[in-house]
């Protein structure tokens, strides 16, 4: 009998119609369950060896957070390029062109010294078009030339001192802090950038993902898309170049170019964002750091393995564990503040309720410029602390008592860079004259001192100097200032 026909015969019977329609939805369901298992043992070997194998964007860019903005900002918030997928794959790539190694050798970046307005953003939103500026600055890291963003609100009181506010985890956090929105978490109590303004300009680091770098917008929609943390990290991660190394980078360098602008560099962050800023601080040279929220060790041998932002900084961890940044606090002039509300959770509060992290630097005998506060409740910067702190690191309080017998009177115009300094210290007073320039090592020593200078410029080789910290006096006719400088 043919095979047509045997097939035409049992199909005639609705028991055998039954029969077949039951294993075909057998056969379904195996093979669904069987994808099912598939994906998810592709999915842990990716998170395993995300490195090994290539993932197309377009698989992981499925998902968005949509975002509503003032209508008369639409035009210029986002990229006017990006109007398709490929727009957006090329966006990402420029705008994290940094490697994981790269981020291990925060040493070799070279800030270069601009600073200019970023036309077309935020300040074309008419109520704020007098307040905030958007800026940008360059560095050169290897032989990639990188611009960094941040939002800038000038001080009208004092613009000696620069603060570099790093945003923690949420959406667009850079705008709601430069603008002071008090429904954010980050300006609870109080905006953030209202405390430190009285003391110096405030600079809101625009954070990867969280701001117009990467957003773009689906041509026809009148919303914006803003691809989140679950899609964004695992492209980056896979192609060597994770966020929140390339937010290393940039917050280091941002640290450093401050470094040239403003005599004093204070660096905030809150929650998500301590754990760079502290970094930013140590590497960069910043005078002090308030790490909010942002830390914690469960004893002296380091951080918690499961503490969930490893995934977004890969192994700046291990990198930075925690005998690393006590070596660096040893050899740095960092004020550096912790601070801990009691109503946090997670991890921070177990700090709250140990004081681990503190027990564990107890050991470095610097409990002038490391210090520890507890006592306010929420989970936010302290702001009725912050006051003191950013008196204290523009003060030095913890200066040396030779320092404090040099009478100072500085000059607007002096300038002493780069600091860090691995070589070449440069001295600059402006249109004055120096007169004398002498520095100190930290126990009083005087191991250098030059004088009738007659110039307005000054460079000092300090190449064979032991690593460490020094304090230099730079005087002229009408002032005399004195700082410190770190030899690395």
């Amino acid at each position: 009998m043919p095979f047509e026909r045997i097939l035409r015969s049992c199909l005639q019977s609705n028991v055998t119609k039954l029969k077949i329609k039951g294993y075909l939805v057998a056969a379904m369901h195996v093979f669904r369950w069987a994808f099912m298992g598939l994906f998810v043992l592709f999915t842990l070997l990716s998170s395993i060896n995300g490195r090994a194998q290539a993932i197309d964007l377009n698989d992981l860019f499925t998902d968005y957070n949509a975002i509503t903005f003032f209508t008369n900002d639409s035009a210029n918030f986002i990229y006017p390029e990006a109007t398709s997928m490929a727009d957006l794959q090329a966006i990402i790539k420029k705008d994290c062109p940094f490697t994981l190694q790269q981020a291990e050798h925060p040493e070799n970046i070279h800030p270069i010294d601009t600073l200019m307005a970023l036309q077309g953003l935020h300040n074309q939103m008419p109520q704020y078009d007098t307040i905030l500026q958007e800026v940008k600055g360059l560095f050169l890291y290897d032989t990639i030339q990188q611009p960094w963003y941040a939002y800038y609100n000038h001080s009208k009181v004092d613009s000696s001192t620069a603060f570099l506010i790093i945003p923690g985890t949420g959406i667009h956090n850079g705008l709601h802090i430069a603008e002071g929105d008090t429904a954010n978490y980050q300006n609870s109590p109080k905006p953030i950038k209202e405390v430190c303004l009285p003391y110096g300009d405030v600079f809101t680091y625009v954070k990867p993902n969280e701001d117009f770098r990467n957003i773009w917008r689906n041509t026809g929609s009148s919303f914006y898309k803003k691809l989140n943390y679950n899609y964004f990290t695992p492209y980056t991660d896979v192609k060597g170049k994770p966020w929140g190394a390339n937010m290393t980078i940039e917050c280091i360098a941002l640290v450093k170019y401050l470094k040239l602008k403003y005599q004093k560099v204070i660096v905030l962050g809150l929650s998500n964002a301590g754990f760079p800023a502290l970094i930013a601080a140590l590497e960069g040279g910043a005078d002090g750091v308030n790490c909010a929220s942002g830390l914690s060790v469960a004893s002296y041998s380091g951080f918690p393995l499961n503490n969930f932002e490893n995934p977004y900084y890969t192994n700046q961890f291990t990198k930075y564990a925690l005998d690393s940044l006590a070596h660096k606090w040893v050899n740095s002039f960092t004020y550096t503040l912790f601070s801990y509300g009691d109503s946090d959770g997670g991890i921070v509060a177990y700090e709250y309720q140990t004081h681990s992290l503190e027990d564990s630097l107890a050991s470095l005998n610097k409990n002038c410029q490391i210090d520890f506060t507890y006592n306010f409740s929420g989970h936010h910067y302290p702001v009725a602390y912050l006051d003191t702190f950013i008196q204290r690191v523009k003060h030095d309080s913890c200066q040396l008592h030779f320092a404090t017998n040099l009478q100072t009177n500085e000059s607007n115009t002096m300038q002493i860079y780069p600091n860090p300094v691995s070589s070449q210290l440069y001295v600059s007073v402006g249109s004055e004259t120096l007169t004398r320039i002498r520095i100190f090592n930290t126990y009083g020593s005087t191991v250098f001192d030059s004088s009738n200078l007659n110039r307005s410029q000054a460079d000092i080789f300090l190449g064979s100097w032991a690593s460490g910290m020094y304090w230099i006096e730079v005087s002229t006719a009408k002032h005399r200032t004195v700082r410190k400088i770190m030899k690395d």
